[in-house]
């Protein structure tokens, strides 16, 4: 298990690793599905150098935006990203060397089924190989929703507080060993991170499905919410730590397009 300290986030450190484990070469296509604020799409650019090129494409308008001025910022050349649903790509048959996919895993399906989207096969060329991750568990927010499950009690009926979904390994090697993947292989990984105060661990907890929660305690009067953050960070914390640690483990997912 690795443990690191505050300052490298989650998505940045699964993104890395992700780059590292599938082990691209210089000189090769890489499309980047759903690549988010860039966790494995700057890494990937670095390390296909100027002989290579990385297409990062994502569904939400904002994420775009700010990856473009990143890249203009840094000066990247070898870069592109793009608006695009991974379901309907403007993009050239049996092009890409290698695809990437963080935390995307249902994007890669056809609607509500468990059968593989065919403009993942069709952009990538045949031996082309495809990394992506999954969530296994995330210590932290599990803490969380148990903390406002007891907060809120029956007022939280109804409302679904989950922020990720942990996926059936076989089922996803089934999957992609039917959409013609070979040798395809499951890897997981767990690492401790740290919050080293009470202001970096709530900033980390504002995801949309629980602003609303928040927003409930607040109005029950003055100070309560104040209240409910520092009561759930000082039970995590317990008596005699100096720091929140937490373990977030993640399912890697690798393999060769064949048929």
């Amino acid at each position: 298990m690795s443990e690191l300290k505050s300052g490298l986030s989650v998505s940045k450190y699964f993104g890395q690793r992700l780059i590292e484990l599938i082990e691209l070469p210089t000189g090769v296509r890489v499309l980047d599905v759903g690549f988010g604020l860039g966790s494995s799409l700057f890494p990937a650019a670095e390390i296909v150098g100027s002989q290579g090129r990385v297409i990062g494409i994502d569904i939400d308008e904002e994420r775009v935006q700010k990856t473009v001025a990143a890249i203009a910022e840094r000066e990247i050349k070898n870069a592109q990203v793009f608006q695009m649903d991974v379901l309907e790509m403007s993009l050239e048959d049996d092009f890409f060397d290698f695809m990437l996919g963080g935390f995307v895993v249902p994007y890669l399906f056809k609607p509500d089924t468990q059968v593989i989207a065919p403009e993942i096969t069709r952009v990538l060329k045949r031996g082309g190989r495809i990394g992506f991750t999954t969530w296994d568990y995330i210590e932290d927010d599990d803490w969380m929703i148990a903390a406002l499950k007891e907060e809120l009690g029956s007022e939280i009926k109804g409302r679904n507080l989950s922020i990720y979904t942990s996926y059936p390994v076989q089922e996803l090697e089934v999957s992609f060993s039917e959409a013609g993947f070979a040798d395809v292989m499951h890897l997981r990984e767990v690492a401790e991170f740290v919050y080293p105060d009470m202001e970096k661990w709530w900033a980390a907890m504002q995801y949309q499905s629980w602003i609303s929660c928040y927003k409930d305690i607040e109005a029950r009067g003055p100070g309560e919410l104040e209240r409910f953050k520092e009561a759930t960070y000082q039970k995590l914390l317990g008596p005699e730590a100096d720091e929140l640690r937490f373990k977030v483990s993640v399912d890697f997912f690798f393999g060769t397009y064949q048929e």
